[in-house]
């Protein structure tokens, strides 16, 4: 199961479950066929404001979530690599 299939699966469960990343991102099914994704996005002059996007589609929604978390790059696998980390590999 790809990031899009799970994201959608989880989403669009009755429960409700709300997603959210550190950084600025949730996503989460409001009612039946509801769906809404939030972020911070930066304005022209430097400052940031909270944005809400909603859906009836919860595959849409989730492919805007993916998308705004690879362009706000959210999330350990999207993380630069630490040149610390290649210490160990001199030993």
């Amino acid at each position: 199961m790809d990031e899009l299939e799970l994201l959608t699966a989880v989403v669009a469960h009755p429960a409700e479950f709300e997603i959210t990343l550190p950084g600025g991102l949730t996503m989460c099914r409001l009612d039946e066929d509801h769906y809404t994704v939030e972020y911070d996005h930066p304005t022209e002059d430097g400052e940031r404001e909270w944005r809400e996007k909603t859906f009836r589609d919860p595959r849409a929604a989730a492919r805007f979530f993916v998308e705004r978390r690879k362009a706000m790059k959210l999330g350990s696998d999207l993380a630069p690599v630490d040149d610390d980390d290649s210490e160990d590999d001199d030993a």
